[in-house]
């Protein structure tokens, strides 16, 4: 296993059940502690203000209390927090740095490397994650779930990519009873000094800086469970799919399969690979995204959510999720992907999400 560098800095507290960073690796200089040419303040209490940036960090969110300052190098620097209550153990790692060479520095390698970390893993949900600050950032929100029933161990990855600076937040809740767990992490993220990581920043070039007109998401109970009730209680009519005009091809094999569109109803597109399956792109009806906004893994949608589904009846998988509609051309690029690509299966392991992130 390659060694983890920003797992390493912040020596993310272990909890039962999950595979935490705990392997330090022996080429990169880790100090513990407020390095006073890093900090102003104390690790162990009141407010530690960094020198390099002027961003203020309070002892404590929302009953989340500092508990260990990191630094890598003296460049990455990263803040823990964590909270025992009630039996549910949370603990949560702040990540500022500027974005250079190392993986974990991106996304798609923030990711990957938490697939090596917790490889029994997988994903509940992944997509977009609203910061309401003076620019208004659309930040990403992954969420990852090991094992079931008492020993479930939700993880959580934030990451926001600002241009000159990137913020990740990671975090772990161990015992996971409510949803007011996972909202006091949102909270946390949301609570950050915005306006000066901002100005310390400069004009926001990152990826949090702009919203895509339609965004590829993840969501486990959406995607196993609930697309596929709403799914089987419409049906489908093939005859009258059939007889929708044609608006482009999958170009998935040697020979092109029509796509057809309605404007109307449960079918957005529809495609037939021969010697494979038919391939749909549902609308669903906007009620749906009370699960994505209200329940665990919560997420920030506000636009119709769109699933592509392969089959029908009890075989049937909806392996992508999409928040706004996509083209018929997207539509086509997404049946190729999944014909060439990948095995859809209910349960997405988190490396394979990091493997479909951009470079």
């Amino acid at each position: 296993m390659k060694l983890i560098a920003l797992a390493a800095l912040a020596a993310m507290p272990a909890f039962a059940g999950t595979a935490a960073a705990q392997q330090a690796p022996q080429t990169l200089s880790v100090v513990q502690g407020a390095d006073p040419s890093i900090w102003d303040g104390k690790a162990d209490g009141g407010t530690l203000v960094h020198r390099a940036t002027g961003i203020a960090l309070p002892e404590e969110f929302g009953g989340l209390r500092r508990s260990r300052v990191s630094s890598l190098n003296g460049e990455d620097v990263a803040v823990s927090y964590r909270l025992s209550k009630g039996g549910t153990e949370t603990a949560a790692t702040l990540y500022l740095f500027k974005p250079k060479a190392l993986p974990e520095h991106r996304l798609k390698g923030s990711i990957a490397s938490f697939a090596e970390l917790s490889p029994e893993a997988f994903v509940w949900s992944s997509g977009p994650f609203q910061i309401d600050a003076a620019t208004p950032l659309r930040a990403y929100k992954g969420t990852f779930k090991t094992g079931i029933g008492p020993g479930t161990v939700m993880d959580y990855l934030y990451f926001v990519a600002l241009g000159e600076w990137t913020i990740k937040v990671r975090g772990t809740i161990n015992g996971v009873k409510d949803i007011a767990d996972e909202a006091r992490l949102d909270e946390m993220v949301r609570a950050l000094p915005w306006a000066a990581i901002l100005a310390a920043n400069g004009q926001c070039t990152g990826a949090a800086c702009s919203r895509q007109a339609v965004e590829e998401i993840e969501h486990h109970i959406m995607q196993t469970t609930l697309g596929r009730m709403i799914a089987e209680k419409s049906g489908f009519d093939k005859a009258a799919e059939a007889r929708l005009p044609v608006v482009g091809h999958t170009g998935a094999l040697s020979e092109k399969s029509e796509i057809r569109r309605s404007d109307s109803g449960l079918v957005a597109y529809v495609t037939r690979v021969e010697g494979f399956s038919t391939y749909r792109l549902l609308r669903f009806p906007l009620q749906v995204n009370l699960l994505l906004t209200d329940s665990f893994g919560r997420l920030s949608v506000d636009k119709p959510l769109y699933g592509l589904a392969i089959g029908a009846g009890d075989n049937q998988l909806i392996p992508r999720l999409f928040h706004g509609e996509p083209t018929a051309e997207a539509f086509g690029k997404a049946v190729k992907d999944l014909l060439l690509r990948e095995i859809p299966r209910p349960m997405l392991p988190v490396a394979k999400l990091a493997e479909r992130m951009p470079d």
